[in-house]
């Protein structure tokens, strides 16, 4: 395969990503939304949504969708949100680092 051949192909490969993205913000927008109208407290369907959205957080509009269902749901379940956003740390934050300190309870730089 020439060099062109394979430029061609990996920038077919980043439209469909690109693609994929759009569409899957436009479905979980929409998820979003009515989880957040419908004030459920539903443990199991937030939590399935916020591992939707962790596999897209690579993508601002996606962090802002998780950020907000956060912030429904920690009033529902703190403990819960605050893993999940450890969750998103260690996937998708550079900067972050999670550290043991001597005393055996963790600590986040």
């Amino acid at each position: 395969m020439e060099d062109n051949e394979l430029m061609n192909s990996l920038s077919e490969v980043v439209k469909e990503h690109q693609q994929l993205v759009k569409r899957a913000l436009g479905i979980y927008s929409v998820q979003v939304s009515e989880l957040i109208n419908s004030q459920t407290k539903n443990n199991e369907e937030i939590q399935h949504l916020l591992d939707g959205l962790l596999d897209f957080c690579f993508d601002d509009d996606f962090l802002l969708l998780f950020k907000k269902v956060c912030r429904y749901y920690y009033p529902i379940n703190p403990q819960v949100t605050v893993n999940y956003v450890y969750r998103y740390r260690d996937l998708w934050d550079e900067n972050y680092q999670y550290k043991d300190n001597e005393e055996g309870s963790s600590t986040i730089d």
